[in-house]
C-alpha cells in the first residue's frame, strides 16, 4: 500500500484542481459552479483516504506492550 497512497493522492490532485474546465463553462450544481462541486467533493475524498491510512499505527511505531 506504501506505493498505491502517492498514486491516488495524485489523481485526487489532479481532479481536484480545475484546471480541465473549460473557460466559459457554467453548468450549476446546487447553485454552485459546477468545478466548485468537484473540488469539494475531491476534498471531501482526500480526508476520507487520509483517515483510511491513519485507522491503523504506523509499521516504525511500538506498542506499549513491546516497550516493555
Amino acid at each position: 500500500m506504501n506505493l498505491l497512497s502517492p498514486i491516488v493522492f495524485l489523481i485526487l490532485l489532479a481532479l481536484g484542481i480545475p484546471w480541465f474546465w473549460p473557460s466559459g463553462n457554467s453548468v450549476l450544481i446546487f447553485g454552485l459552479p459546477a468545478w466548485v462541486v468537484s473540488a469539494i467533493v475531491v476534498s471531501v475524498l482526500c480526508s476520507a483516504f487520509t483517515a483510511y491510512l491513519l485507522r491503523k499505527p504506523w509499521a516504525h511505531e511500538k506498542s506499549k506492550a513491546e516497550d516493555g
